[in-house]
């Protein structure tokens, strides 16, 4: 794991690792929430490597 953090938008918490690691990432996720009595969601999912992109459909 790289590191961790908390949104203040959910909650939501997420953590940021490598592909060699999500598996036990996930895994480790999903006995917090158990351990906790917590229901919850664990995804693992890729970060967008690009920012957003802002057009005016008028000018196309």
């Amino acid at each position: 794991m790289f590191g961790a953090g908390q949104s203040s938008w959910g909650p939501t918490v997420y953590g940021i690792t490598d592909a060699a690691n999500a598996g036990a990432a996930r895994s480790a996720g999903e006995r917090a929430l158990d351990e906790a009595g917590v229901d919850g969601t664990v995804s693992v999912v890729e970060a967008a490597d690009g920012g957003a992109r802002v057009t005016d459909e008028q000018q196309h």
